[in-house]
């Protein structure tokens, strides 16, 4: 009974310094957090003033797109309407060519 007393002892000895350098270490990480907090904190409120402008020129970008893609695509619809129109413009500028002809020849005789 003695050698198991005495082997709780160690083991509690052993758990009681096993805990006391976690505090230590939980402590110190604690430490080391709060400086990093503070040294952060001057830099985040730096930042927030930045991401609240970000938004603002996100918002614009995202409506100037949209009215640069609605404005192309209208574009491009309206060239394809014109290219299909070109040639039937050649052949109307043709024969009026031949009517002004034929009406320059009419008018010499």
């Amino acid at each position: 009974m003695e050698f198991a007393s005495e082997e709780k002892s160690t083991v509690d000895a052993s758990k009681e310094r096993t805990l006391a350098e976690m505090s230590k270490l939980v402590t110190e990480l604690n430490q080391r957090i709060a400086a990093k907090k503070s040294q952060l904190e001057p830099i985040i409120e730096e930042l927030r003033p930045l991401r609240e402008e970000f938004r603002e020129v996100q918002e614009k970008h995202d409506q100037l797109k949209k009215e640069y893609d609605a404005t192309s695509a209208g574009l491009e619809n309206e060239t394809s309407r014109l290219q299909q129109v070109r040639p039937f413009e050649s052949r109307v500028s043709g024969v009026f060519s031949m009517v002004l002809e034929s009406h320059a020849e009419d008018t010499q005789k």
